[in-house]
């Protein structure tokens, strides 16, 4: 069972999921207008904040440990929960950036700051140390429980534009960027700390006027995945991305040469820390996994994906194409390199694994979209276990573990597709017949027809919908492998949205 919290405009709810009962269970509730909620990296707080309180809480029992007063307008927990970063409205007379020891309420350090763009301090895994940036400088701290701190440790780089820190704390490690200037190339540099004078590796390049870092999760390796706000080729409208590796322990660095023109949508580790999955190139997008030394180990092939997502136990990808895409989803088992399914998170707008790494939990979150708000479940089979509508909703999140979960796996209805063959159709299944073998849901409903016993209404509009739903499936393969469709085609395909609609309420009222 896990745990995940959403958040609407009336209230803050935290809700146990089980898989296997594919059921919710309210766990807490605070009605009114909550404005932030989140975990700490490891679970143990969450924390929420109205417009003149932030309260933190144990994620376990729901006690209150803290409440600070304060127009917050946005929070975080460090990584073990042991202090809370506040950002509350600027004005000229107090210091409006703060970090409060959690378990005392003492400020330990605060500064005031206009911008609200860059005010987040970073800290080490074990928050030994915390940076903030400064212009053109990196300042360091080293908390000591709830006493005051002052600076210990700083470094200059002129022009210095952001910094991340190693997840490891064996030794500690940031890398720091400096972006292209006046003709000279962008930097990447990676330091050991507190020793600044000479850095363990780097690497210059052009074209480079942002950065993010990707860390592989042992700290040896580092993706810094650089973009130009324009193109100077004119090819795309939202400037020209690139990749580059780099190693902690020195050595080795390159760029990571990809065969497709095109932008980089998404970078993504796997939790072994030794293999990466790239999705790039022009729509259809190709994706690739490399290993952490930039050799290529297996070709995804192309489709309408935009984002790759790991499971925790990192034997299971899911590649999804979200935004302007259509949500098409599809689940690899990365120890077969094989497909597992396609399935459809229409509209989502984030989609996070469970920790168990058997559910995804696809929301559709307002602003970003105001129409078809809510979240659902969908094992890696492909099978919605439970969709919840809301007229709004602004956040959904699991509840977050510092300890690796074992895998779950479920029984699969579905024949695992290969990777180069379109998966195989497997029609509606009613209700009393799911989660048996393919064989046992067959002769079953076989023998249902053989003796006489009719559908319902309800299963007969499903059965019509999913029909309608597979046909358009395959009017979308034939356009995007180029094939010119006939307007009532394209008409068809565009009913999609509403079909899907229509077969989720049935579903419901079920």
């Amino acid at each position: 069972m896990s745990a995940f919290l959403y958040r609407s405009p009336e209230s803050l709810v935290v809700k146990e999921f089980s898989a296997d009962k594919d059921s919710t269970k309210q766990l807490f509730k605070v009605d009114g207008k909550i404005r932030l909620s989140c975990y700490s990296t490891d679970g143990s707080l969450l924390a929420y904040s109205t417009s003149d309180l932030i309260k933190v809480l144990d994620a376990e029992n729901f006690n209150i440990i803290l409440s600070f007063p304060g127009d917050v307008q946005d929070f975080e927990l460090s990584p073990n929960g042991n202090f809370l970063s506040i950002y509350e409205k600027f004005n000229q007379e107090t210091k409006n950036v703060k970090i409060i020891h959690v378990r005392s309420g003492e400020i330990i350090y605060s500064w005031q700051q206009k911008n609200m763009k860059s005010w987040k301090v970073q800290w080490t895994r074990d928050e030994a140390y915390f940076g903030r940036l400064v212009t053109n400088e990196i300042h360091f701290f080293q908390p000591q429980g709830q006493a005051q701190v002052q600076c210990s440790l700083k470094i200059k780089i002129e022009g210095l534009a952001a910094y991340s820190f190693s997840p490891s704390c064996n030794p500690y490690m940031v890398a720091t960027f400096l972006p292209e200037i006046k003709g000279s190339p962008a930097m990447i540099r990676l330091y050991q700390l507190p020793n600044f004078s000479v850095p363990i590796a780097q690497k210059s390049f052009f074209k480079a006027d942002r950065i993010d870092f990707h860390w592989s999760a042992n700290g040896v390796s580092l993706l810094a995945l650089t973009h130009t706000e324009v193109d100077q080729t004119g090819k795309s409208y939202y400037g020209e991305t690139n990749l580059y590796i780099l190693s902690s322990r020195g050595g080795f660095d390159a760029r990571i040469g990809l065969d497709k023109e095109g932008p980089i949508y998404d970078v993504s580790w796997s939790p072994n820390a030794k293999d990466f999955v790239v999705v790039y190139g022009y729509m259809p997008a190709k994706a690739v996994m490399f290993d952490n030394k930039c050799r290529k180990v297996f070709d995804f092939g192309a489709s309408h994906r935009n984002t790759a997502i790991f499971n925790p136990q990192g034997n299971l990808l899911c590649l999804g194409g979200f935004g302007n895409l259509a949500g098409d989803l599809d689940i690899w088992n990365l120890e077969k390199l094989e497909k597992v399914t396609s399935t459809n998170a229409n509209n989502a707008t984030e989609i996070t694994w469970s920790l168990d790494g058997s559910v995804l939990l696809a929301a559709t979150l307002a602003p970003r979209l105001r129409v078809d708000n809510g979240f659902k479940f969908i094992d890696y089979s492909g099978a919605v276990l439970i969709h919840e509508q809301f007229k709004e909703v602004n956040q959904v999140k699991w509840r977050p573990s510092k300890d690796l979960v074992s895998f779950r796996e479920i029984q699969l209805i579905r024949k695992p597709a290969a990777s180069n063959n379109k998966p195989a159709s497997t029609g509606y299944v009613p209700p009393h017949l799911r989660n048996k073998n393919g064989n046992q849901a067959k002769n079953a409903t076989k023998n249902a027809q053989s003796n006489g016993t009719p559908l319902s209404e309800t299963e007969k509009k499903m059965k019509s919908l999913m029909k309608k739903i597979s046909q358009i499936e395959e009017l979308k393969k034939q356009r995007d492998s180029g094939t010119k469709l006939q307007l009532n085609q394209l008409a068809k395909i565009d009913t999609e949205k509403s079909l899907l609609k229509e077969l989720e309420e049935l579903k419901l009222n079920k």
